[in-house]
């Protein structure tokens, strides 16, 4: 956070305002491949990678963002207020040759600079009835917007295209918390959304549709839906002493998204896809076993209808299943031929198991696993790769051990399952690769102490320094990208409080 700024006002109200700014420069990965000659055995096998050492690939960001909330009691209920804005600018440049035909002609930096921006905002009324009847309505919206987006060729600065909305979202909701008897709780609501997208239908470079039929420059989509949820909890502790301390929840929803991958921010294929819908079930068991040590364990099962997955090339540009994208233009389905399609049905299974607590008293623990399981009703190769996009298995466990008063040391694991990673990257405004990467399970630890050098001095209070060492035990393991992570890692921060 670049400044967070807070004041109580009269009446237990408050506001806050949030700033962040981040300045980012890097390059991008580049070709390291055994087979070739200037293979280096010093630098991670990145055979794969889309860019040659020597064209000097750089993606540079700022990014900033600020978020102002304010809250206030009031005899008509608690209302909130929140609202928010963040851009990021990226600056990225590489070089290319001028004739990829004859390159004794020489080589160029291609140059672009592209904006991205998101407001949003959210008012809320708390209305509490009685001590078993709470009331919660609100309204929110979220705008998305892209451009302007320049181009630099041989030198010479083009006009790209221009900054445009892509999203606008705005939705309703209500919800009433009933304590029908001291054990048991219901919690129905219903929330309305509508959702309007821009995809690009037109490069600004070469001056054509993409889709040649539609001569518009974006392709606007626009949904709404009613979408119901009930929460119902019950408080176990009169039924035996055995079930002290113990409560089940079930809840059931419904799932809608139209939002596609990236709120409408790219692939104009995602114009042909149908919203994601279905129903979402979750029963939750929650316990404390002794002590502050509890338990919670949650079973999950979703039936997504429509679920909507990226098609790659190998798939799309095949005879033998031309037949499924006869609804998508050929035009639409992006660089590569990737492209967007909605499943029949999708369904996800899931159980989360979480411990946490102390085993003593200078000594606490905190324990996750998390299972999902995905199928794809229809059967189709591309339903079994997003299915393989999520780990199956995921957990994290950690330490706590305050060995003096002021002295803590923390110990972090954390294990993921092997996968399949779903990337895309832009190449031009609105024109992206899509492509997956096969990452191996892994196992890491990471390491620190943290010491409090005091509670208050001055204006300054609860102050520390923490000195960690990440993946201590130096693991190779991938990120999401394919690409090896950093080894061990040492570092230090500061901490405090004005």
């Amino acid at each position: 956070d670049l400044l967070r700024l807070g004041y109580i006002l009269p009446n237990d109200a408050y506001i806050s305002l949030n700033m962040t700014y981040t300045d980012r420069d890097k390059e991008r990965v580049a070709t390291n491949d055994p087979s070739l000659d200037d293979y280096s055995s010093r630098f991670p096998k990145t055979p794969d990678a889309t860019y040659q050492e020597w064209q000097d690939n750089r993606w540079d960001e700022e990014a900033e963002s600020y978020r102002l909330n304010y809250m206030q009691p009031t005899p008509i209920g608690l209302w909130t207020f929140g609202t928010y804005y963040s851009r990021r600018d990226r600056d990225y440049s590489y070089l290319r040759y001028i004739d990829t035909k004859d390159e004794s002609k020489g080589v160029y930096r291609y140059h672009s600079e592209s904006e991205r921006s998101e407001t949003g905002c959210r008012i809320q009324d708390e209305i509490k009835f009685s001590e078993n009847h709470i009331t919660t309505v609100g309204f929110d919206m979220t705008l998305g917007y892209s451009g302007p987006f320049d181009y630099t060729y041989y030198g010479y600065k083009t006009s790209g295209t221009p900054r445009r909305k892509k999203f606008d979202i705005k939705g309703g909701y209500l919800e009433h918390k009933w304590s029908i008897t001291p054990k048991l709780t219901v919690t129905p609501g219903l929330r309305y959304e509508n959702v309007k997208t821009w995809h690009n239908n037109y490069s600004f470079t070469k001056n054509t549709y993409t889709v040649e039929s539609i001569h518009k420059k974006f392709i606007d989509r626009e949904y709404n839906q009613l979408v119901p949820k009930s929460f119902l909890t019950y408080e176990l502790d009169d039924i035996s002493d055995v079930l002290r301390d113990t409560s089940l929840s079930l809840g059931v929803s419904k799932i809608w998204n139209a939002t596609s991958f990236c709120n409408g921010c790219a692939n104009s294929s995602g114009a042909y896809v149908d919203p994601e819908h279905g129903i979402a079930y979750d029963l939750i068991l929650s316990r404390r076993l002794w002590g502050d040590i509890n338990l919670k364990l949650d079973y999950s099962y979703y039936k997504i209808k429509d679920y909507v997955v990226w098609v790659y090339s190998k798939h799309r540009n095949s005879t033998k299943y031309a037949e499924y994208f006869t609804y998508i233009p050929a035009e639409a389905s992006g660089q590569g031929g990737s492209c967007q399609y909605n499943l029949d049905e999708m369904t996800l299974q899931g159980v989360e198991i979480s411990f946490d607590g102390h085993l003593l008293k200078n000594l606490s623990f905190y324990l996750n696993y998390a299972f999902l399981e995905m199928e794809d009703k229809e059967g189709v190769p591309w339903g079994k790769e997003a299915a393989d996009e999520r780990a199956k298995h995921r957990v994290n466990a950690g330490l706590r051990y305050k060995i003096l008063d002021n002295t803590l040391l923390m110990l972090d694991y954390k294990f993921q399952d092997e996968q399949i990673a779903r990337n895309s990257e832009e190449v031009e405004e609105d024109e992206w690769i899509v492509y997956t990467v096969p990452i191996s399970s892994y196992h890491v630890f990471d390491f620190a102490v943290e010491q409090t050098l005091f509670k208050k001095i001055g204006f300054l209070e609860d102050m520390s320094l923490k000195l960690y060492v990440n993946n201590l035990f130096d693991e190779e393991y991938e990120n999401t990208s394919g690409y090896p992570m950093t080894d061990r890692t040492y570092g230090a921060a500061l901490r405090f409080v004005f």
